[in-house]
Formats: C-alpha cells, sequence, structure tokens
C-alpha cells in the first residue's frame, strides 16, 4: 500500500516539475495584438455662420390707435325737477373728500337763503353727512294777496362698509316743516288778517327715519339682498297725525349666465288720525287704518340683446285682494341702435295723507284713505343715435282705481283749499316722450314731454286736477371753466275745476323759465344767483293760489377743507 501511495505522488511531481520551471525561464510574450499609432479622433471645429442685421427701414406712417369710450346707459327721470339754489354740484365719480359749505344769499321778496353741509368719513368704509337749510317768500303785506313761503329741513345720512363682506347699513335722519298762505285775492272786502291762522295757513311737518342694508355685490352662490325699513311721522297745524311703516325685502339670485330668480316682499302700515268738525258737538278723533302687503316673485331672463322678466304680485289692501301681472320684454334689434319695449305692468300706490299734499299743498285733510291699482300696457322704443343723444318714446294705455283727485272746495267763502275725491275707475291714454343730450361734464340737456288723455270715468264728472299736457327742460352749460348756467322751462295746460258756482272749467296753461348762475372765484369761494318766474306769470297751477311772480336771490357759497384736496 505504501508503495503504491510512493508511486502515485512521484508520477505527479514529474509532471509539475516542467511547467515550473518553464514559468521561471519563458521569455516569450503572452499572446494578444499591440496596435501602435500616432493617429487621435479628434471632432473639428465647426466654422461659425455670422448673420448681419439689415439696417430697419423708415416707417412713416402714424400709428392709429383707437380708444372706444363705452356709451352711458340711458337714464331718464319721471320728471324733470325745477332747478333750485344749491352748492355747485359735486362729481361722484370723484374720490370722496371732506368737503363742507356754507350757503347764504338774500332776494327781492324777503327771502333769506341759508344752507351747510358738513361731510365727515373716508368715503370708502364709512361716511356721514349733515346738511340743512332754510328758505322763505314773503308777498307784500299790503296786497289783498297776500302770499307767504317758508321750508325748514335739517338731514342726516351716513353709511358704513362692513369688513370682509359685500354687506353695507345706510342710514339716516331727517325733519321738515313747510308753511304755505292760502290765498284771498278773489275777496277783497276783508283782510287777510282777520282770518284765524289756522283758516288761511296750511303747515306741514314731517319726520323721517331710514335703516337700509344692501349687498354692494354677490353674496355666496350669487344671493343679493337689499332689506329697507321707513318711518314717517307727518301732522299739520289742526292736530291730524299720520305715522307710517315700510318694509321692503327684496331678495335676487343669479344662476348661470342668463337667468335670475327675484322675489320681494312689501309691507306699508299706515295709521292715520283725522280730526273731524261735528258742530255744535265740536271736534271728534277718527283713526283710519291703511295697510299693505305684496310678494312679487318673478324670473328674468337676459342674453345681449334680448331680455325678459315675467311674474305675479299677490297683494291684500286691507280686506281686498288682487293678483296683479308683472310683464316686461326688451329687444334690440340688429342696428344694435334702437331697443323694442313691451310691457304689462301692474302695482299699487298706497295713498296717505302725506304723499297727495306733496302733490297738491293746498289740500284738506282728507276724510278717508284709498289706495290706488295702477294697470299700464305699454310699447316703446329706446335708444341712441350716437354716444351723446339718446331717446326713449312710449305709448300706454292704463287703467286705475280709487284714483285720487283734487276738487275745488266751494262750499266755504274764502277758501282756496281743495277736496281730495276718488274716482272708482279711470282709462288713460298717455304718449311720453324722453330725450337727453350730454357732451361730457360742459354740457347736459334732458326733456321730458307727456300727452294725457282721460276717459271712461264712472263716479266723478271729470278728471279734477290732472294734467292732460306738460313739458319739462332741463339745461346745465359751461359758459367758462369757472362759470355755470342752469336753466329750467316748465309747461302744461291746466286741468279741469269747477268755479264759485261750481260749473266745470279749465285752468289756463302756463309757462315757467328759471335760471341760475354760479362763478367760482376761487378753491373756497363761489358767487351764485337765482332767477325765477321770469316771465312773470301769475299762473295758478291749483285755482285761485297763484304762484310767486317774478323772484331772485343772490349770495355766496364759502366750502372748507378744500385746501386739503389734491
Amino acid at each position: 500500500m505504501k508503495r503504491c501511495l510512493y508511486s502515485i505522488g512521484s508520477f505527479f511531481l514529474l509532471m509539475g516539475a516542467p511547467a515550473v520551471v518553464g514559468a521561471q525561464t519563458d521569455t516569450l510574450p503572452a499572446t494578444g495584438v499591440t496596435i501602435i499609432s500616432s493617429f487621435r479622433p479628434t471632432l473639428k471645429q465647426a466654422p461659425k455662420i455670422n448673420f448681419s442685421a439689415a439696417a430697419l427701414t423708415v416707417d412713416t406712417t402714424r400709428p392709429v390707435l383707437p380708444y372706444i369710450v363705452p356709451h352711458r346707459q340711458l337714464t331718464l327721470d319721471n320728471s324733470v325737477r325745477s332747478v333750485q339754489p344749491q352748492a355747485y354740484a359735486i362729481d361722484t365719480a370723484q374720490p370722496f373728500s371732506n368737503r363742507s359749505f356754507i350757503k347764504l344769499g338774500y332776494g327781492n321778496l324777503r327771502s333769506p337763503y341759508v344752507r351747510g353741509g358738513i361731510n365727515i368719513g373716508n368715503g370708502l368704509s364709512n361716511g356721514l353727512s349733515i346738511t340743512g337749510r332754510y328758505f322763505s317768500l314773503t308777498q307784500r303785506p299790503e296786497k289783498s294777496d297776500m302770499r307767504f313761503y317758508r321750508l325748514t329741513e335739517l338731514k342726516a345720512d351716513g353709511y358704513t362698509q362692513f369688513k370682509r363682506t359685500p354687506l353695507q347699513l345706510s342710514s339716516a335722519i331727517g325733519f321738515k316743516s313747510e308753511i304755505v298762505n292760502n290765498n284771498f285775492f278773489y275777496d277783497t272786502s276783508r283782510s287777510p288778517l282777520s282770518f284765524p291762522k289756522d283758516t288761511i295757513r296750511q303747515q306741514f311737518s314731517l319726520l323721517s327715519a331710514l335703516l337700509h342694508l344692501r349687498s354692494t355685490a354677490p353674496m355666496a352662490r350669487g344671493i343679493s339682498i337689499s332689506p329697507l325699513v321707513r318711518f314717517y311721522r307727518f301732522f299739520d297745524q289742526r292736530n291730524n297725525t299720520e305715522t307710517t311703516v315700510q318694509l321692503q325685502a327684496p331678495l335676487q339670485k343669479q344662476i348661470g349666465e342668463n337667468w335670475m330668480v327675484q322675489t320681494s316682499f312689501s309691507l306699508g302700515a299706515i295709521r292715520y288720525g283725522h280730526l273731524k268738525s261735528l258742530a255744535p258737538t265740536g271736534m271728534r278723533d277718527t283713526i283710519i287704518s291703511n295697510t299693505l302687503v305684496s310678494i312679487t316673485p318673478s324670473i328674468r331672463y337676459q342674453q345681449s340683446s334680448f331680455q325678459l322678466q315675467a311674474g305675479v304680485s299677490p297683494s291684500w289692501s286691507n280686506d281686498r285682494f288682487a293678483v296683479l301681472p308683472q310683464l316686461a320684454l326688451s329687444h334690440r334689434l340688429p342696428s344694435n341702435k334702437t331697443s323694442l319695449l313691451l310691457g304689462w305692468n301692474g302695482s299699487w300706490v298706497q295713498n296717505s295723507y302725506r304723499e297727495l299734499s306733496t302733490l297738491n299743498p293746498w289740500i284738506w285733510a282728507p276724510s278717508t284713505l284709498r289706495n290706488s291699482i295702477l294697470t299700464e300696457r305699454y310699447i316703446g322704443v329706446k335708444g341712441q343715435v350716437n354716444a351723446r343723444l339718446q331717446y326713449e318714446l312710449r305709448a300706454s294705455y292704463n287703467s286705475m282705481t280709487d284714483q285720487p283727485l283734487f276738487l275745488q272746495d266751494t262750499n266755504r267763502t274764502p277758501s282756496s283749499g281743495f277736496l281730495v275725491v276718488y274716482e272708482d275707475k279711470l282709462d288713460q291714454i298717455q304718449f311720453n316722450a324722453n330725450l337727453h343730450y350730454q357732451v361730457g361734464e360742459h354740457f347736459r340737456l334732458s326733456s321730458r314731454f307727456v300727452l294725457n288723455h282721460f276717459f271712461k270715468l264712472q263716479s266723478q264728472a271729470a278728471p279734477w286736477g290732472l294734467l292732460p299736457l306738460e313739458w319739462e327742460t332741463s339745461l346745465r352749460v359751461a359758459i367758462t371753466d369757472e362759470l355755470w348756467l342752469q336753466s329750467g322751462l316748465v309747461l302744461f295746460r291746466g286741468g279741469q275745476s269747477i268755479d264759485t258756482y261750481k260749473t266745470g272749467t279749465r285752468a289756463k296753461g302756463a309757462a315757467d323759465l328759471n335760471a341760475s348762475l354760479s362763478f367760482r372765484l376761487s378753491r373756497s369761494l363761489q358767487l351764485w344767483a337765482q332767477f325765477n318766474n321770469l316771465f312773470d306769470q301769475p299762473y295758478q297751477r291749483w285755482g285761485r293760489n297763484p304762484v310767486f311772480g317774478f323772484n331772485c336771490n343772490g349770495g355766496i357759497v364759502f366750502s372748507f377743507n378744500e385746501k386739503k384736496n389734491p
């Protein structure tokens, strides 16, 4: 066994010895390929291309850069008010500034004029304005047609914008007193001074308050609200009193781009205390309540050239119920300058002693209050000839129930007062034309023409006191940068009335022209002048009560805090 192992070991030793000896003594190179060269691959530099900018040609044409000014929306009031002495109107588009003023003047008919105003706030988040005025006219007392007018007014209104919300709260409170004398020019046998003051003088006093919450922009989910509360306390010198509370709560929601849902709740409550004379037992106070409630849901669809609003208005007036239509359509014609108007609208008019005395200051206290219904069906056009001239033409057929009329009181001698009577049903055809022309802030002309035809009366012989024709025009022009002219012209045809012999007659028409001038001397001082009834016509809008003849006022206006403005 050992001999066998020695033999195997000797065999392997003999086989490995030559390899070891070869590894130490062999000088032959290892197998492989060796490349020897001086060439090295490189990328050649690309030649640069030089661009030479050619000189620009000289353009001698003048570029045309058109600027389109958006057209102003047509806004036409139902009436053009006569010009009144007032401070220089502040452009509402200008930034708010703390401007205060005092205005003083005097005229030919013993007419002192005092007006003042104070503005406080920043005009962005809050503001407060306090104004007041006093004005009177006195005809010479030696004349048999002595006339007298006095106006005293004080008002404060302000607003505040809630932070981080689109809600704005506005409030106002005011007092107003007007005194007018009845005229006795037709009874020269007695002096006006021989009558008690309460029989020849009308004195109305008014306390008012307002609270209004509105959203200046749509709130969450496109909802906008605007609730409003008004309060009036009205009384005369004969102890007739009236208290009015009005509540309005409109709400609207935008649906998509073209649809809008609207609803409005309205409440008016009047408590009227009327003092009646019951000879020989004396006086008795009668309380009259007048309540009006209405709900008006509607929906509006609007596109660029078409707008339609439709709804109904269920209403309750005391014990009377009515459902009134609400339909208005506007379609812009292909010319894009004219729109066609169609409508059928019904509305309640809540008559009150306060409102009726505003229409006719010579009325006796009404013995009853009845609410009127006005139903209007109209067709018309509205548009603009160019950017400066806008117009509106409308023809309507109206029906009125319980319409108040003013009948001359012929049972009291002497008397120039009026009785309030009601027409059960009255139809009316009316044509209305409005025109507005404006050139920037330097020239503005507005005109309104109304033609009325009344027919189908049931309970009264004529539409007492209603005018068949009215034409009112106002003008404001800047003669220079410092001198401004305002003017107003009123023309009308007299309404029907009765004379002393209770015979129907028609009052004469008239034309009344007013004008005022305002000249700015400096930033804080200006002069003003007012001229009324330039034609000097003693016309009568209400029978036996002629207006004042020619009268004029003039004075100065001093503005405070002008130096602080830029």
